[in-house]
């Protein structure tokens, strides 16, 4: 049960890329031409899932190892990030 939300987010993400791909493919076909189109398209799937790591790294920390108190201190702010020992997460040095 805990990981519905999860699943069904990721269902749904996955059900508007299947029916944009179409519409965003042939719009982009019709204003580039067949290849720059395609190519355009991909390029901008790619650069969203640039930036989606790139979130990912600067904005999630590294919780593996750490106990589920010493996540939840972190996340409450109790617990600075430097405290964490993540190899993500710089402490200054």
């Amino acid at each position: 049960w805990s990981s519905s939300p999860q699943v069904q987010a990721n269902f749904a993400s996955n059900l508007l890329v299947a029916f944009l791909f179409p519409v965003a493919r042939d719009g982009l076909s019709d204003l580039l031409g067949d290849a720059w189109g395609m190519s355009a398209l991909f390029a901008t799937f790619g650069a969203v899932a640039v930036y989606a790591l790139y979130f990912v790294h600067r904005h999630v920390p590294e919780t593996k190892g750490m106990s589920l108190e010493a996540i939840e201190r972190f996340l409450a702010g109790e617990e600075s990030a430097a405290s964490m020992r993540s190899p993500l997460i710089s402490s200054g040095a």
